[in-house]
């Protein structure tokens, strides 16, 4: 958890570092995002994404891994099904609403600070769509990611924590995502680190996530990802 009532991470560590905000090798925001869009394959191939369907398996933490399914469909919609020995555990967003159902508990709603996190997950156009999601984007420094010479973008609106974004210097690509939600405790982080990027349809997916959380860690290993299939709009809807 962090400190409401501290301040966000970006500032905290541009204060910590003041001579980061005069640094003039730094690229400009605008330029970052677009290195990345063209690292992912282009604007026109990321709009050309309709639909997508990864299957693979998932550790939390520790412990077996277990065969897991995502679905997404524009705008803005997905479904994470992990098939446990007990039944299907499910965590949908139909770019609105989110619910969440373990095999044996009822259908339980999203909690709301997690739903902007749910939104811009469900987005198959973000590379493109991170402009127009928010009202400021700031570069705040170089970062190590793993080995990896990183970028430290920082996206923000009016209200709500800012969403801090870690590119690869060289390619350009997403390596990792750090987020906050707001909760009685605090503000609540979650951390999405991305690797082992693979084309398909002339887009780069990676295929490797790591999604921590203050209470677990979700570790996907993708084996398959089809594009531009069909799916079904009653995987998105409420039991």
């Amino acid at each position: 958890m962090v400190d409401s009532k501290a301040p966000y991470v970006s500032e905290a560590r541009l204060a910590a570092d003041p001579a980061a905000a005069g640094r003039t090798d730094l690229p400009a925001a605008s330029d970052v995002i677009e290195k990345y869009t063209q690292a992912v394959g282009g604007a026109p191939a990321v709009r050309n994404v309709s639909s997508r369907v990864e299957s693979g398996t998932v550790r939390f933490g520790v412990g077996p891994g277990f065969l897991v399914e995502i679905l997404f469909k524009s705008p803005s919609r997905q479904a994470m099904i992990v098939h446990l020995p007990a039944g299907d555990s499910s965590t949908v967003f139909d770019s609105q609403n989110g619910w969440l159902r373990s095999p044996a508990g009822p259908v339980r709603d999203m909690p709301q600070a997690d739903i902007e996190g749910a939104k811009l997950d469900a987005d198959l156009q973000f590379p493109i769509n991170v402009k127009k999601s928010f009202q400021e984007l700031k570069v705040i420094r170089t970062e190590k990611v793993s080995e990896h010479d990183a970028i430290l973008l920082s996206a923000t609106n009016s209200s709500g924590p800012p969403l801090e974004l870690y590119f690869d210097r060289q390619t350009g690509l997403l390596l990792r995502q750090l987020r906050f939600g707001s909760s009685p405790l605090g503000l609540n982080p979650t951390q999405i680190d991305y690797g082992d990027y693979k084309t398909f349809d002339g887009v780069q997916v990676p295929l490797h996530l790591v999604i921590t959380r203050p209470n677990r860690t979700l570790d996907i290993q993708l084996l398959q990802v089809r594009q531009n299939v069909p799916v079904d709009d009653a995987k998105f809807a409420r039991p």
